[in-house]
């Protein structure tokens, strides 16, 4: 439905810029060229990011052109995970775009952008640390083999050595104190009695 524009005022820009995105979009799906993007193109990241600041979404739009790859570069290389890094890296361009009245002109923008690229992948590291898989020493890992059992000390222990030693010597004794009728096994010492 055909609406009559209201006289341009401070009151009235929001209808202007509607009806100025509508234009732009049609004259895109037409083949035509966005004037503004072709502007904005020769800008510098900064001053593209003042214009994003204005709510210039074709700003937005080249700024996500040109750091999408390398923000997903980024994230790759620390999470690991490619298409966990394309959720991370659109996190990236939504925090840029809700806090682009914040930006400051007088850093690069380059490093305001990486730099929440990073922060956003160490959290992202972070929660992995916290949420590993917790994994039961009960659960079975071969047929008939529990984890337990597969990281069992098989070494005796110095308290097991020394009650091995306790409990030999007491045999030892009992078998000494047996009647000479009752033939001797082998002794560790040698041999002693009918055996050997």
């Amino acid at each position: 439905m055909w609406r009559p524009l209201a006289p341009a005022g401070p009151g009235n820009q929001a209808p202007l810029r509607a009806v100025l995105a509508r234009v732009r979009n049609l004259a895109l799906k037409l083949g035509g060229r966005d004037p503004e993007t072709e502007d904005l193109k020769a800008l510098s990241d900064e001053e593209i990011m003042v214009r994003c600041a204005q709510d210039s979404e074709a700003a937005f739009r080249i700024l996500v052109a040109r750091y999408r790859p390398r923000i997903i570069n980024l994230i790759t290389r620390f999470v690991g995970d490619p298409d966990r890094a394309e959720d991370i890296s659109q996190e990236v361009f939504i925090r840029v775009y809700r806090n682009r009245e914040r930006y400051r002109k007088s850093g690069k923008f380059s490093t305001w952008i990486f730099t929440i690229a990073a922060n956003l992948a160490k959290n992202e590291i972070r929660r992995k640390v916290r949420h590993r898989r917790v994994v039961s020493m009960d659960e079975e890992r071969e047929p008939g083999t529990s984890i337990a059992a597969t990281l069992a000390d098989r070494d005796p222990g110095p308290g097991q050595a020394l009650e091995r030693k306790e409990l030999e010597a007491m045999i030892l004794d009992a078998v000494a104190s047996l009647p000479e009728r009752y033939p001797a096994g082998p002794h560790p010492q040698g041999s002693r009695g009918a055996g050997l």
